[in-house]
């Protein structure tokens, strides 16, 4: 399947462009819904290679990124602080825009993306979001910490059954220099994962780790 559902993304867009015609429905959170949407959306002609296979976000080529609509995304970012109302898609937003308005990936508030992601998980638990919480935690204080965050969800079911927690530990048992543990989380996370081109991604790091043992 596709890497990513460019007619779902544009179909949300759309229908949040809608809500804001309407008065009774222009409000600041579907402002911040809006800005969120143009924010990941701008990213997607560099989140595949020319052969569709997946690149981390590190890896990006962020010239690719559609400037209008970050541009937009931007807009309707500042258009979402107006009002007294604070919504998860607000907190979503400013993680999405830090992540967008970095001009690369070494300047990327992941400190502030921290708070944003604490924020998220002391008011709604999430185990999408404690990854991308565990992610930020690696980027700004090294893989031990990340893997000390990783291991104290290794007895969640809710967890372990999910690819993108093994792909997570291989991402940073490999970081820490651990390459057989990487070795076996990026091989279960292949066991669960459907997508083809992410399945490719999966093995290219596993190629590349037993060519370096």
């Amino acid at each position: 399947g596709d890497l990513v559902r460019r007619d779902l993304c544009f179909e949300a867009m759309r229908l949040a462009s809608l809500l804001l015609e309407h008065p009774r429905t222009s409000l600041p959170k579907v402002h911040a819904v809006a800005a969120l949407f143009m924010f990941q959306a701008a990213r997607l002609p560099a989140r595949a290679d020319s052969q569709g296979d997946l690149l981390l976000l590190a890896d990006q080529d962020r010239s690719l990124w559609d400037k209008r609509m970050l541009a937009a995304g931007l807009d309707h970012f500042r258009r979402s602080a107006t009002g007294s109302e604070f919504t998860e898609y607000h907190v979503e937003a400013e993680i999405a825009s830090l992540h967008a308005l970095a001009p690369d990936f070494e300047s990327t508030d992941w400190e502030r993306i921290l708070t944003c992601y604490d924020l998220l998980q002391a008011r709604k638990f999430s185990p999408i979001v404690e990854l991308n919480r565990i992610v930020a935690v690696g980027n700004l204080r090294g893989a031990a910490d990340a893997l000390g965050e990783l291991r104290r969800l290794a007895d969640n079911y809710l967890m372990t059954s999910f690819n993108l927690f093994h792909v997570t530990c291989g991402h940073f048992y490999a970081e820490a220099g651990d390459e057989l543990s990487a070795k076996r989380s990026y091989c279960r996370a292949v066991e669960l994962t459907r997508n083809e081109s992410v399945r490719r991604f999966l093995c290219r790091k596993i190629e590349m780790l037993t060519s370096s043992t």
